[in-house]
């Protein structure tokens, strides 16, 4: 990781920017959404994601403490994803995200109870916590990398 921001910073123009927009782990919930409201049987398990934040957020910080960024800003947000059936969720799921989330059996067992009373009119949902930051590119004392 420290690798790539290395070459980020070096194609960069002299007080250009990084962009740093990426999905964490929240443990999202898996919403059910029906006429009668919005059930939630129980929250997909994203822990595969938790090296991989760690290891990104280590890796900027180390170019900020390096000088190569400076923090312009940041914050999160959340971002919604809409199925229109719990099968598109569960084909999604086992093709996008097997190396780093599951729904548990159990939640899935849930979100069917659910949708059994909703007369097949019912959407999923799930958010992703969205965190977002603007670096600024410094010039180093002694530019040897570029």
């Amino acid at each position: 990781m420290v690798h790539a921001l290395l070459e980020c910073w070096r194609v960069l123009e002299p007080e250009g920017v990084l962009i740093d927009l990426r999905p964490f782990h929240s443990k999202p919930a898996l919403e059910i959404i029906t006429a009668d409201g919005i059930f939630v049987p129980g929250h997909v398990d994203d822990s595969g994601c938790v090296a991989d934040d760690i290891a990104s957020s280590e890796a900027i910080a180390a170019m900020v403490r390096q000088g190569y960024f400076a923090l312009q800003k940041q914050d999160s947000f959340q971002f919604a994803n809409y199925w229109d059936t719990l099968d598109g969720l569960l084909e999604h799921a086992d093709e996008k995200w097997r190396d780093f989330a599951c729904i548990p059996p159990s939640v899935v067992a849930g979100a069917w109870r659910c949708i059994a009373g909703a007369n097949g009119r019912y959407r999923v949902r799930t958010y992703r916590e969205m965190h977002i930051a603007v670096y600024q590119k410094q010039a180093l004392a002694v530019d040897h990398k570029q």
